[in-house]
């Protein structure tokens, strides 16, 4: 810029200059571009191509935006499919808009959501969105070629579950199964058989960091400690099998129950029948050693008139049937002995002889 007097004005030289001012003009981007490597498999990366511009803007589905200079969407989902968009900016600050088709092919795969439970307890996961499932690790599924395997971990256990489509496209899920708890079981010993005016100790022998017990005995009592008191079980008029159940609960809240059944029996006075009529009509048809529910080291043995043992066992349950190598024994007089440890581990001899009546 000059300024003069308008008589000078023609006159450099009375005249003043400014500074120079350089302006330039910046076009929009020009020769650009924006592509993508669409149609891809969820298993595959989705990868944007850009030129023309000194930086880009890039928006599109599913919440998707990067200035990046590698844009791309590692193991897309079904809903990253759509149009995305790309602000191409030149240095000087002059920007064009482009945009772009992508395609996502490959299942819409679905998984159980993570879980917590109890040790020992099977959980159901299940797997949707595609034609065949490939699961792992296997330790503690039921399959793992299923879309819906249960799972029995150990331990915490991260499941992976590869789902694949008809076109081959695949999709990997995850689902984390965490255990609440470390290992947790019921258990508790008790006496196998109750004789009239018995008392029943029970003792809890349960594996866990266990803060409650519940017992039920059967007998129609029940306990909340840890060692119950010994119980007592009316005298029945025939056998009776009482069912005994423990729950335990941990410090995790998580429960685990023992059921076990205790015989209660009418009369444990260990005698042998003075006869017995082995003609299959469903009475005193066998000659055993009756009620030795507590002997311990028992032999019973029946001989003949000749002195010669016909039947020997060392198990009171097992009966003879009067044969001998399969053949029927006559009528007659036998001799038998019982030897055994009672209770009290004394040692009992007994003698004496029955009549096979047929």
């Amino acid at each position: 810029m000059r300024a003069s007097e308008s008589m000078n004005i023609n006159n450099s030289n009375c005249s003043l200059f400014s500074n120079v001012i350089r302006v330039e003009i910046n076009g929009p981007p020009a020769g650009f571009g924006f592509t993508s490597n669409s149609p891809v498999c969820t298993d595959n990366n989705l990868e944007f191509t850009l030129n023309g511009g000194a930086s880009y803007l890039i928006w599109g589905p599913n919440g998707y935006n990067d200035n990046s200079s590698f844009p791309h969407i590692s193991s897309p989902s079904i809903a990253d499919s759509g149009w995305y968009y790309a602000e191409i900016k030149t240095l000087g600050g002059c920007t064009k808009l482009d945009s772009t088709h992508v395609v996502i092919k490959g299942p819409n795969a679905k998984v159980t959501p993570d879980q917590s439970v109890c040790s020992g307890s099977a959980v159901p996961l299940t797997a949707s969105g595609g034609a065949t499932y490939a699961w792992s690790p296997p330790d503690g599924l039921s399959a793992t070629n299923i879309s819906n395997p249960l799972a029995l971990p150990r331990t915490t256990t991260k499941y992976q579950v590869k789902v694949t489509d008809q076109s081959g496209c695949s999709k990997t899920e995850a689902v984390t199964i965490r255990l609440l708890n470390g290992e947790l079981k019921a258990g508790f010993t008790m006496p196998e058989v109750v004789c009239p005016n018995d008392i029943a100790i029970f003792n809890d022998n349960s594996v866990g960091k266990i803060v409650s017990w519940s017992w039920s005995f059967g007998n129609g009592e029940l306990s909340e400690e840890q060692q119950p008191s010994p119980q007592k079980y009316a005298n029945p008029s025939f056998n009776t099998n009482y069912p005994v159940k423990l729950i335990v609960v941990d410090s995790s809240g998580c429960a685990d129950t023992a059921v076990s059944y205790i015989k209660v029996v009418n009369n444990c006075i260990i005698q042998v029948p003075n006869a017995f009529t082995p003609n299959g009509d469903g009475h005193n048809d066998y000659l055993y050693p009756l009620n030795a529910w507590k002997a311990t080291q028992l032999r019973f043995r029946v001989y003949n008139r000749f002195g010669q043992v016909v039947f020997e066992t060392g198990d009171w349950t097992k009966k003879w049937d009067g044969t001998l190598g399969g053949k029927m024994l006559p009528t007659g007089t036998y001799v038998w002995t019982l030897d055994y440890n009672d209770e009290n581990k004394k040692h009992i001899s007994l003698k004496g002889t029955t009549v096979l009546i047929r």
